[in-house]
């Protein structure tokens, strides 16, 4: 994958959920050293997402989080 620093990387289920549920685009994924690593873009934009999510400022539907987490693990066991 070309210009990786572009994106934002990460391997932490939950935030992979959240920036899913959020609708943030999911450009793709990689195996290192046995961990599936999820690459998102607009670095910038998730980068926000995360930070309210640690400052406890982040509203979502749980309705939607369930759906993404349920996306999520389907990537990560049919991978």
């Amino acid at each position: 994958m070309k210009n990786k620093n572009k994106f934002y990387k990460t391997k932490d289920f939950l935030i992979i959920s959240v920036l899913d549920c959020l609708g943030t685009k999911l450009n793709s994924t990689e195996w290192d050293s046995g961990s599936l690593y999820f690459f998102f873009e607009d670095h910038e934009s998730c980068e926000e997402i995360i930070n309210k999510y640690y400052r406890g400022e982040l509203k979502v539907n749980p309705k939607d989080l369930f759906n993404a987490s349920k996306n999520i693990k389907s990537i990560i066991y049919n991978n």
